[in-house]
C-alpha cells in the first residue's frame, strides 16, 4: 500500500472524529501524514481538508455558534499563529517534529488517565488560548490545547462543535493564504487534496451520523488511545 493510499485512509479515519466532536481531527491526522507527506505537504492538505469539514459541520449547526467566545477566541489564535509561523521558518524541522511528539503524547495521557479537571485563572486561560494558536501556526493542530478553554465556557454539545468549526474555518483560511505564499501547494499536494476531498465528505457524513448514535465519552477515549500512538511513531 503506497503512501498516498495510506494518506487518504488517515484522512477517511481522522475526519470521522472531526466531525464527530468538533476537533482532533487534524490532531490525529498530523503525525502519520508528516511521516507520510513531510510536515510542509501534510500541513497545506490537511488544513484545507479542515476547512471544508468544518464547513460540513456548519451547514447542519450554524446557528449554535456563540460569537462572542468566537471573536474571544479568534483574535487571541491569530496572535499566536502569527508566533507559530514564524517559528516555523527558523526553527530545525526535526526539532519541531520531536516538540510536537511530546506534546501530543501529553494531552493523550492526560486525557486517558486523569480523569480531574484542574481549575486554572481566567488570565491563565486566555494564555493557553494564544499558545493553541502557535501549535495551530505551526502544525494546524491547535485543537486540544483550545479544548481546554472552550470546555470551560461552551457547556452544550452543538454549541461547542459549532462555535469550534467557527474558529477553524477563520484561522485555517488564514493560513491557507500563509501555506500559497509559501508555495506548499505543488502538483503533488494539489493531486493529493482532489484525491482526499470525497473521502473527506465521506467522512464528515459518516462523523455526523455517529454524532447523534453512540457515546462521546467512549469515541473520544478511543481518540486518545490513537493520538498516543501517533505521537510514539513520530518518535521514531
Amino acid at each position: 500500500m503506497n503512501n498516498r493510499i495510506l494518506f487518504l485512509v488517515v484522512v477517511l479515519l481522522s475526519n470521522i472524529i472531526q466531525a464527530f466532536t468538533g476537533f482532533a481531527g487534524t490532531m490525529l491526522a498530523m503525525p502519520a501524514s508528516m511521516l507520510l507527506l513531510g510536515m510542509e505537504k501534510a500541513s497545506a492538505v490537511l488544513n484545507v481538508i479542515g476547512i471544508l469539514v468544518s464547513l460540513l459541520v456548519l451547514r447542519k449547526d450554524h446557528r449554535y455558534v456563540q460569537r462572542r467566545e468566537l471573536l474571544r477566541i479568534v483574535v487571541l489564535m491569530l496572535a499566536g499563529m502569527a508566533v507559530g509561523i514564524y517559528l516555523l521558518n527558523v526553527v530545525p524541522t526535526r526539532l519541531l517534529q520531536y516538540g510536537y511528539a511530546g506534546f501530543i503524547i501529553l494531552i493523550a495521557l492526560k486525557k486517558l488517565f486523569i480523569k480531574r479537571e484542574i481549575h486554572v485563572p481566567g488570565a491563565v486561560m486566555l494564555l493557553v488560548v494564544f499558545a493553541a494558536g502557535m501549535i495551530h501556526g505551526m502544525f494546524v493542530s491547535g485543537g486540544s490545547l483550545l479544548v481546554l478553554y472552550a470546555v470551560t465556557v461552551l457547556k452544550e454539545k452543538h454549541e461547542f462543535r459549532a462555535t469550534m468549526a467557527m474558529v477553524w474555518v477563520f484561522l485555517n483560511s488564514m493560513l491557507l493564504v500563509s501555506h500559497i505564499r509559501s508555495g506548499y501547494f505543488d502538483p503533488e499536494a494539489v493531486a493529493l487534496l482532489a484525491a482526499a476531498i470525497p473521502v473527506t465528505l465521506l467522512s464528515a457524513w459518516l462523523g455526523n451520523k455517529l454524532h447523534d448514535r453512540i457515546d462521546q465519552a467512549l469515541f473520544l477515549k478511543i481518540t486518545y488511545v490513537l493520538l498516543l500512538l501517533s505521537g510514539l511513531l513520530l518518535l521514531r
